[in-house]
């Protein structure tokens, strides 16, 4: 019988397993973001208003870095570049120093983002090409020492994380069970993976402590040590904290930016709430189950633990996308789009049409209750 694994591991498996993951498996469906043909549906998705005012808030990023000749911009888990393209339609001010980069795991995702992208080799992104130039990347090894904003729209919520219960006076981790032959393999075929309760270490107790010093008996929380490193990196990338001569929280001369889009709430919240409510699946645009049942057929997402970020840095701004949006003019392009709808009724051409659509784009964009209701984590 084979020993018990910790559920970051499980989630590792699960979604980005190299044969059967959710997202990278070559022999699984493959998991993505879209409408019809995907399993949920994110804001660069719903169509290309979310790349019109994300571009927006890139000039001002530009603007505010003294109008650089050269402005690298990395997104990750860029999918197909859906949110790429909204921004290279939207042509920014910044657009002749930008070097946007793609980072996506997924091999076959990142195919896709040549058919409507002019991609580039990675040697050629110097200052001296005039931009926007656009570089696909299945990681960030490759990317510049410096960056100057990092865009993360829902990828923490899929950073691996491990799962801890309330019990009689210590906190115990959640660990899986592999059914007999499943381990490292994992296959959807396989139904069902079983938990157990193993007692957490005193140091992993008193950061929960600290965390959730009033946890009911039962309660359950994420501890999401993935998502921190991810940030420790960003705030390196854009030099928002530098080890470079000054100590660990110096930042360098001109830092950028690091913005992080997703469900997200407290560590206390999770643990009011039962775990289903903040740990939950998706497959073809509605909820999956267990996050234990068939791995690799369904995503598994988190909402982002707030607190647990800052207690790498605390953030500059938080807000509701609705808020942001609306800050950055959502309801002057809805009405732009009106106007130009109005104007072409009686014979519309594709523009008018795609003028209408920003209505029904800025409501799914704004919903309180779905993507309008996410929160947008700001560090600059």
């Amino acid at each position: 019988m084979t020993d018990p694994i910790r559920f970051d591991e499980f989630m590792e498996l699960a979604l980005y397993d190299p044969d059967h993951g959710f997202f990278a498996g070559t022999k699984s469906a493959g998991g993505e973001a879209g409408g019809a043909r995907g399993d949920f549906i994110t804001s660069p998705e719903v169509g290309p208003l979310f790349g019109v005012l994300v571009a927006r808030f890139l000039d001002r990023c530009w603007h505010s870095a003294g109008r650089p000749e050269r402005f690298d911009v990395v997104e990750y888990a860029a999918g197909r570049g859906a949110l790429a393209i909204s921004i290279k339609a939207a042509t920014p001010e910044c657009a002749p120093a930008l070097r946007y980069h793609l980072v996506e795991l997924s091999e076959r995702l990142r195919e896709r983002q040549g058919d409507h992208l002019s991609l580039s080799p990675v040697d050629e992104v110097g200052s001296n090409l005039a931009g926007p130039v656009f570089i696909s990347h299945a990681d960030d090894s490759a990317l510049p020492q410096k960056v100057d904003v990092v865009f993360a729209n829902e990828l923490l919520d899929n950073l691996p994380l491990r799962v801890f219960e309330r019990s009689e006076g210590h906190w115990s981790e959640v660990l899986v069970d592999a059914p007999v032959g499943a381990r490292g393999d994992v296959q959807p075929e396989v139904q069902t993976w079983t938990e157990r309760l193993s007692r957490a270490d005193d140091i992993v107790a008193s950061q929960l402590d600290s965390l959730v010093p009033d946890a009911p008996m039962g309660a359950r929380v994420p501890l999401q040590e993935r998502a921190q490193a991810w940030l420790t990196d960003a705030l390196h990338r854009v030099g928002i904290v530098s080890t470079e001569g000054g100590g660990a929280d110096s930042p360098s001369a001109n830092p950028g930016t690091v913005v992080v889009i997703d469900y997200a709430r407290s560590t206390s919240e999770m643990a009011s709430r039962s775990q289903s409510d903040w740990l939950r699946t998706y497959k073809a645009h509605d909820r999956g189950g267990d996050p234990l049942e068939s791995p690799g057929s369904q995503d598994i997402t988190c909402d982002v633990a707030i607190d647990q970020l800052e207690l790498i840095r605390p953030v500059s701004a938080n807000t509701s996308q609705a808020d942001w949006l609306s800050e950055l003019g959502i309801a002057e392009l809805v009405e732009e789009g009106q106007r130009i709808w109005e104007a072409s009724a009686a014979a519309p051409a594709l523009a008018a049409f795609k003028a209408r659509s920003r209505i029904t784009e800025a409501e799914a964009l704004c919903d309180p209750l779905s993507l309008g209701g996410f929160r947008v984590l700001i560090w600059s």
